[in-house]
């Protein structure tokens, strides 16, 4: 199995004809003065095409980390930070193979393993680079790996920032860094585009000035929002547009209208498309051949494509040698609801299993086993736990192990132990066989050392002369050796076990050397 997770863990979005936000280039710019930057903002705020565009404009070094749901696990985010590390140049390269291995034995010590580990992670960086935490939302874990996580933080070093993305206010054990300075926020309001800012997402697809005021005006900045709204709005004229400045059909929560136009985008694609979505969705990333495998659809990569390029919530990323696209996690909720609703049951458990298969190729077991759990392939889940526990274990995710096992129902858990029973005990007793085959031969080819063969001598008889000739003097001497070889032969015995024909030999040889030294 390939040990190489999804590298688009670890790429920042490609971006295509993107707004430049000079205004917030220039807030990002004076947020370098301290160490730490968050943005929180809703879903389809901008946020990572914001920062994704300002690192582009300032051509900054570092690294882009999408956290899931995995890294709230401990050792599952200091593994994936072990993986990243080797990403960071020739330098990182080197290193990263030095970096803390985290084991079960520091969970007493979470604390002090964070701070060690986090502080020779950074010490990867090249001077001026920003690390940059993507859906920190998603890995919020245990109020004590929070705390240990902050506390880790304060090892940041001179010349390096990093910046949380979140579509939540920072957790409570950042408190600190807030009060002191540590870290600076970005707010939802700062995030929100102005009039001018929404003119240049929206006029440049040939909107007039009255739909453009309108879309900015219904939205309120909301960039999701704008896009939607230019797709809608693109097929009425600009009296029509009027009605949106006094519209009370829009829904004040932005993920209703978030839903609402992506369906009518949805509705209006041709059913191979939306097959192709619906599919494309199971995986976390795709690439154009993954969702033509998923999908039959020879035109995958075209549909890609043009989404990516007119920004309809798909990201294009560089994995590799591949690039991989990303939808919005939105728009991919909204993708999955679809599919549960749309797709028989048997079709998207058999596309699941196959989207598992498509992830396990190039490594990233994580996805695999979600994606088992999801289609309840509980065999095939099972089947890579134990494939895997080797590999687990030794990263020290003794944790995720335990998981993917517990998930398992009672029966599969029971069938998989069992078979695994029997699998190693066929090996232990093909073994034993082939130990006594080989202590049988060496019996066959040469006698025993004499130090094996007085284990079945008879007891010593005390010495009655001290002479150093004659037959009891050949008594004593025999009885010696005898008795320091049978000492010896004691201690070799504890340690391994003789079979029955092997001691049987022993004792024939044994009684015939003291038949000699008798007579």
């Amino acid at each position: 199995m390939k040990n190489a997770p999804t590298l688009a863990k670890f790429s920042r979005p490609r971006l295509y004809a993107v707004v430049k936000r000079e205004r917030l280039f220039r807030a990002l710019d004076e947020a370098r003065a301290h160490p730490m930057l968050y943005i929180a903002g809703p879903p389809g705020a901008g946020k990572s095409t914001l920062v994704a565009s300002w690192l582009e404009a300032r051509r900054a070094p570092g690294l882009w980390f999408q956290a899931d749901i995995g890294d709230s696990d401990p050792a599952t985010f200091f593994h994936y930070l072990g993986v990243a590390a080797a990403t960071l140049g020739a330098r990182g390269a080197r290193k990263a193979g030095s970096l803390p291995r985290w084991n079960p034995g520091y969970a007493s010590e979470l604390a002090a393993f964070t701070r060690r580990f986090l502080r020779e992670f950074f010490a990867l960086f090249p001077a001026g680079s920003v690390f940059v935490v993507d859906n920190f939302h998603e890995a919020a874990g245990t109020p004590e790996w929070r705390q240990a996580f902050a506390d880790g933080l304060l090892e940041l070093p001179a010349g390096l920032n990093i910046v949380f993305l979140s579509r939540v206010d920072p957790p409570p054990e950042m408190s600190r860094l807030l009060a002191s300075q540590a870290m600076v926020q970005l707010g939802w309001e700062s995030l929100r585009f102005t009039a001018d800012e929404a003119a240049a997402v929206v006029g440049r697809f040939g909107e007039t000035p009255a739909i453009v005021e309108a879309i900015h005006r219904a939205s309120g900045g909301w960039v999701a929002g704008l896009v939607l709204m230019r797709e809608h709005l693109a097929r009425l004229s600009a009296a029509d547009a009027g009605a949106l400045r006094d519209s009370a059909s829009l829904d004040d929560s932005r993920e209703a209208v978030f839903t609402y136009f992506t369906g009518e985008i949805f509705a209006r694609a041709r059913p191979e498309n939306r097959r192709t979505l619906m599919l494309a969705a199971l995986l976390p990333s795709v690439t154009a051949a993954d969702a033509e495998a998923l999908s039959g659809n020879a035109d995958a990569h075209r549909l890609l494509e043009h989404l990516y390029r007119r920004h309809l919530f798909v990201d294009r990323r560089r994995g590799g040698e591949r690039t991989v696209y990303q939808f919005h996690s939105l728009f991919r909720e909204f993708l999955l609801a679809e599919g549960r609703a749309r797709l028989p049951a048997d079709e998207r458990r058999a596309a699941l299993a196959r989207a598992a298969e498509l992830v396990l190729d190039r490594g990233d077991i994580d996805a695999a086993a979600a994606l088992y759990r999801t289609a309840g392939a509980w065999r095939e889940l099972a089947a890579l736990a134990r494939d895997a526990s080797m590999q687990l274990i030794g990263e020290g995710r003794h944790d995720t192990l335990r998981e993917w096992i517990d998930s398992l129902p009672p029966d599969v858990r029971r069938a998989s132990r069992r078979s695994s029973t029997c699998s190693v005990s066929r090996t232990s007793t093909a073994s034993l066989r082939v130990r006594r085959r080989s202590s049988r031969a060496r019996t066959k080819r040469s006698p025993l050392p004499a130090t094996r063969a007085t284990r079945c001598s008879p007891p010593r008889r005390r010495s009655t002369a001290t002479t150093t000739s004659g037959p009891t003097s050949r008594r004593s001497t025999a009885g010696s050796a005898c008795s320091s070889a049978a000492s010896r032969s004691r201690t070799s015995s504890r340690r391994r076990p003789r079979s029955s024909a092997c001691a049987r030999a022993c004792c024939s040889r044994c009684c015939s050397a003291s038949r000699r030294t008798r007579t």
